[in-house]
């Protein structure tokens, strides 16, 4: 199971047999979502909202409502960038819970789904007599404190023996590049690249998500079994998708200009809030998103549908628009 700092994965598998290069990992994909373009995806967004009528999660959170979202980095007290601004939007709205109870709350609902995958795939009997060991990942600059923290939110959100009868304890917990570096030498088993694969071989990993790209350097220490060490410290920062997307909203502003920008977003481009959109926005955000930036590999033009009243221009050559759509060049 992992949780980044924008979304969240989880993937299991049958571990019964010896042959570990023959083992299918079962990742989920359906998550819930008001968007139909985005409930087959492997991960779901890390972010939770307290409504009226309860707990909403993930994709399923309406995009004018304030949601909790960054709230791992409070694990870590790392209320910098990005995300001391979050906090401070989040602050001045009202009093919150504390972060350890927001992530239980979120990877309740994880759980929740997970339970549901597992009787699909095993039965509701069946998977409950099996042993499951549970591996978590985690950055890796995350501090002691920041694990333990961890590990009290995965607790408080039912991941323990009362809803696991099996599960061994204590659970794994590795870091994220390490889990990433490993899952990078088994997709290269019996390959070219694969051969030339020595110990005492270094590789680099990126991890590149969306509010913080770590980057860290692997040593091969050994084959058989696939072990690896660390060849740097690793180093990160606060960058990533989100700030691809304020940066778009920011574009968007000076292709459209400020008053028609206002029109759509309700507000400049800076002074949109980070924690909820009003829906013009957040409907052309989630369009380029999934349409223009989603596989984007440097030549493709976008097209994106303007809302109204902006989507009524037939014709603006200058701004590039046409028949209501803008065009976002590569």
């Amino acid at each position: 199971m992992g949780s980044s700092l924008t979304c969240a994965g989880v993937s299991f598998c049958e571990a019964s047999d010896t042959n570990l290069d023959g083992q299918h990992i079962e990742i989920i994909h359906d998550w819930p979502s008001r968007h139909t373009k985005i409930g087959t995806k492997e991960k779901v967004p890390s972010e939770v909202a307290y409504l009226n009528e309860g707990i909403c999660w993930g994709s399923n959170i309406p995009s004018h409502e304030k949601r909790e979202m960054w709230t791992k980095l409070e694990l870590d007290n790392g209320r910098v960038g990005e995300a001391a601004k979050i906090v401070r939007e989040l602050s001045s709205a009202g009093p919150r819970k504390q972060p350890v109870e927001i992530v239980a709350d979120f990877l309740a609902q994880v759980k929740v789904h997970l339970i549901k995958n597992l009787d699909n795939k095993f039965g509701p009997e069946l998977w409950r007599t099996l042993s499951i060991t549970m591996v978590v990942t985690v950055p890796a600059v995350w501090s002691d404190v920041a694990k333990h923290r961890t590990l009290q939110a995965i607790d408080k959100a039912g991941f323990n023996a009362t809803q696991f009868p099996q599960l061994k304890t204590p659970l794994l917990v590795t870091t994220e590049p390490e889990a990433a570096a490993i899952y990078t030498m088994r997709t290269l088993r019996g390959t070219a690249q694969n051969e030339q694969l020595a110990v005492g071989d270094g590789f680099i990993v990126c991890d590149m998500g969306g509010g913080t790209v770590d980057l860290i350097a692997y040593r091969v220490k050994s084959l058989k079994p696939t072990i690896i060490e660390e060849a740097t410290v690793g180093n990160g920062a606060q960058c990533g998708g989100s700030f691809v997307d304020r940066a778009f909203l920011r574009w968007l502003e000076c292709r459209l200009g400020t008053m028609d920008f206002v029109k759509v977003a309700g507000c400049r481009s800076e002074e949109i809030p980070r924690i909820s959109l009003n829906k013009k926005a957040a409907k052309i955000l989630q369009d380029f998103t999934l349409e223009v930036k989603t596989g984007f590999s440097g030549t493709e033009v976008g097209y994106l549908v303007l809302p109204n009243p902006l989507s009524r221009i037939d014709e603006d050559e200058v701004r590039g628009i046409r028949d209501g759509e803008i065009t976002v060049t590569a």
